[in-house]
Order: C-alpha cells, then sequence, then structure tokens
C-alpha cells in the first residue's frame, strides 16, 4: 500500500509535503486534520489554475524593514516582484490527479483503521468475556471448597451412628470441590 503521506509540487513551492520512508508509512496513523490538509491543497492547486493575470507584489525596504505589499511604496526603496500568470495545464493535471489518488489512499487507510478498530473492539469484548468466566469459575470453586470444609465439619462433629455416612458426604464434596476447581 503506498504512503499515505503526499508530495505536492507547485510553481510557488517547490515541495509542500516530504514523504516518510516506507517503514515509518506502514506505522503511520492517519491524523484527524489530513481531511482539512487534503482539501487545503486541493483547493491551492485549483487556485493556481484559474488566475489568468498576473499579480504584482512590490516589494518595500523602509528603515531597515522588508514589507511586501499589492500597493507602490510611498517611501524608501521599491522593487517588484512578478507571480506567475497561471500553472502550466500538465501540472495542473498531475496535481488533480495526485489529488484523486490521495483521496483514494485515504479511503483505503480510514478504511483499514475501521477494520483495525472492529478487530481491536471484538478482541477486548472477547477478553472480558473469558475474565468474567474464570472469576465465575473461581467463585464456584471457593463455593465447592466451602461446603467440602462444611461437610468435613459436620463429619467431626457427627454422633458415631452418623459418623459413617457424613464421612462419605464429606468424600464427595472434596471430590466435587477438586473436578470443580480442576477444570
Amino acid at each position: 500500500m503506498p504512503c499515505a503521506h503526499l508530495l505536492f509540487r507547485t510553481a510557488a513551492a517547490p515541495a509542500i509535503a516530504v514523504p516518510p520512508t516506507p517503514s515509518a508509512c506502514a506505522r503511520a496513523k492517519p491524523q484527524s486534520t489530513w481531511p482539512r490538509r487534503l482539501l487545503l491543497l486541493t483547493a491551492l492547486a485549483g487556485s493556481f489554475s484559474v488566475m489568468d493575470v498576473a499579480q504584482a507584489i512590490n516589494k518595500c525596504e523602509i528603515d531597515g524593514k522588508t514589507i511586501y505589499s499589492e500597493n507602490p511604496c510611498a517611501q524608501g526603496k521599491n522593487s517588484t516582484i512578478s507571480a506567475p500568470a497561471s500553472v502550466p495545464e500538465s501540472e495542473r493535471k498531475s496535481a488533480e490527479a495526485r489529488a484523486k489518488q490521495d483521496k483514494r489512499q485515504l479511503a483505503q487507510i480510514e478504511k483499514q483503521k475501521a477494520k483495525e478498530e472492529q478487530a481491536q473492539a471484538r478482541a477486548a469484548k472477547q477478553a472480558a468475556l473469558e475474565q468474567k468466566r474464570a472469576k465465575a469459575k473461581e467463585d464456584r470453586c471457593k463455593l465447592a471448597q466451602q461446603r467440602q470444609r462444611w461437610s468435613e465439619q459436620d463429619a467431626q462433629s457427627a454422633n458415631p451412628r452418623q459418623q459413617t455416612q457424613a464421612q462419605k458426604r464429606a468424600q464427595r464434596a472434596r471430590e466435587k470441590a477438586q473436578l470443580i476447581c480442576a477444570q
């Protein structure tokens, strides 16, 4: 899967973003501001293509400070910087193609992220269910061990006629506790 980071080139700015290495792309998670950045860069690329008239920008140096303005300088040193008339058609088309490709990649990344979040939610639900089952098993074991102790106490305090029967009940309670706790 290609990296989600973009490399936009325009006449005004040679490079706006630099893509990281492929291994960093695999670890990178899409940021919440990414769709807004993509929209902004697409709009910016589109605005260069609709500029019909080159606008002059005046660079004024007044008291050692540089000021940029659309109007000529009232005082101080004046120089004019011309903006490009328009972005070449081939560059505009390539920017549009990159924007489309980036939209597809963004949709792909968001879809993958949604799948990963669903898998994490399922894993968390499964872990909670297993924890609940373990707690229930522990509770059943404690209850069986308590019944075993009670039956052993009853066998010790039983009169001689009932002693044999009480010992059998204690033995069964012990076996039942071993079965429940061993699972």
